[in-house]
């Protein structure tokens, strides 16, 4: 499934958090969202699942207007992992991924697929060990492997990713996103670690104040003058061996 973002913009009270922002993910595609904090990034992740309705422009997936759908329709195609989901700390982990089958679900969701589409997911993300542990005894990287499970458990065609590395150690980290990239399912991810960005997106956007300043192959994005201009950072490019893509090596020296 193809996600079009055609020219949204979105106003929190007198602050423009997001000015005209356009992207086109293709299907199977990883695409990430960097930028510095409070860009937007998050913020743009939102409109696309029906928590912040943007003030004008429009989110397609393919030919369906996520803001003309309703949301539980919109939940059939689109799974998230965002950063500050409540959820409650006394559900075992199996109870919790498996409400990722709700938007299927007429009644409830223990059918014999729902319960193979939720084993299956804990079983990719590495959690079944954990399915009858309480979310409250988990550490943040394994809260973080639960809440990617119940996206999957969703079974959707379009992934969006809220900082899915958060808490993880680097295993951790390379194995999510490896597992991401299997899935060839369509995918908008933030990142904070540039280099991630660059090893697993095929595309990236650079959001800096709301809006797009770069946008392409990590190759065309991640140049020292953007790094410089937008991070406020100094970095060499090289060529990772094994890729090709580009390798920042950061330089913290003042001046430099």
């Amino acid at each position: 499934m193809r996600l079009n973002i055609d020219d949204v913009s979105l106003k929190l009270g007198s602050s423009q958090i997001l000015d005209d922002v356009s992207l086109c993910v293709s299907e199977g595609q990883i695409f990430g969202l960097i930028g510095p904090n409070g860009s937007g990034k998050s913020t743009l992740l939102r409109t696309v699942f029906r928590a912040l309705p943007p003030n004008s422009g429009e989110i397609l997936l393919n030919e369906l207007d996520v803001w003309k759908t309703p949301a539980n329709q919109v939940a059939q195609h689109v799974g998230a992992m965002t950063q500050d989901v409540y959820v409650d700390p006394a559900l075992r982990v199996e109870e919790y991924v498996a409400t990722g089958r709700t938007p299927h679900a007429k009644y409830f969701w223990d059918t014999a697929e729902d319960k193979s589409v939720v084993q299956k997911s804990m079983r990719l993300t590495g959690v079944e060990g954990l399915a009858n542990r309480a979310l409250a005894s988990l550490s943040g990287g394994e809260r973080q492997r639960v809440h990617l499970a119940r996206a999957l458990a969703q079974q959707p065609k379009v992934l969006l990713l809220d900082e899915p590395t958060n808490h993880l150690d680097v295993r951790h980290q390379f194995e999510l996103l490896a597992l991401v990239t299997s899935l060839s399912v369509t995918t908008l991810v933030t990142l904070h670690d540039l280099n991630l960005a660059s090893f697993f997106c095929d595309r990236l956007a650079v959001i800096e104040g709301g809006r797009i300043v770069a946008i392409g192959t990590p190759e065309d994005v991640l140049t020292v003058e953007l790094l410089q201009s937008v991070f406020g950072i100094n970095a060499s490019i090289t060529k990772h061996p094994r890729t090709g893509k580009p390798h920042l090596i950061f330089d913290h020296q003042e001046g430099q």
